[in-house]
């Protein structure tokens, strides 16, 4: 049998940890992987807009100048319900009333303005249509 003496041991000891030591870093080292927030992110916290934009109300239809055109007109929405100026509008119709539903399934129409701000009058043309065919439109700001 193979004695071992204590200088032996605390060697072998030492070896051991620092096998182990390289497969769990430090705390300290974990902390620092992820990357300081600014000054300014500190201070004034989160920068998302969390408020949900206000749905938009009274989208009017009107029959268009040319065959198989439509005018569409509505109040812009903001981004804060009746403040500020949403970021997009999209635009579709279907020939049936337009739900969350069928949503997806709808046609995109084109030619969206670019919003403005709350409160201002926006409309868009829709071409392409069937002359006589009855055609819902929704959108969403």
């Amino acid at each position: 049998m193979k004695t071992h003496t204590l200088s032996h041991r605390f060697l072998s000891m030492v070896t051991l940890l620092a096998l182990l030591l390289p497969l769990s870093p430090a705390p300290s080292l974990l902390a620092r992987q992820k990357p300081l927030p600014s000054t300014e992110e500190r201070l004034t916290g989160p920068t998302a807009d969390t408020s949900a934009p206000a749905a938009v109300a009274n989208l009017a239809a009107g029959t268009g100048a040319t065959a198989g055109t439509v005018d569409l007109s509505w109040i812009a929405p903001g981004d804060d319900a009746t403040t500020g100026t949403a970021s997009a509008y999209i635009v579709r119709y279907n020939a049936t009333t337009i739900t969350e539903s069928n949503w997806a399934t709808s046609t995109d129409a084109t030619g969206e303005p670019t919003p403005n701000p709350a409160g201002s009058v926006e409309s868009m043309t829709v071409s392409g249509l069937t002359p006589g065919q009855r055609y819902y439109f929704a959108i969403k700001a």
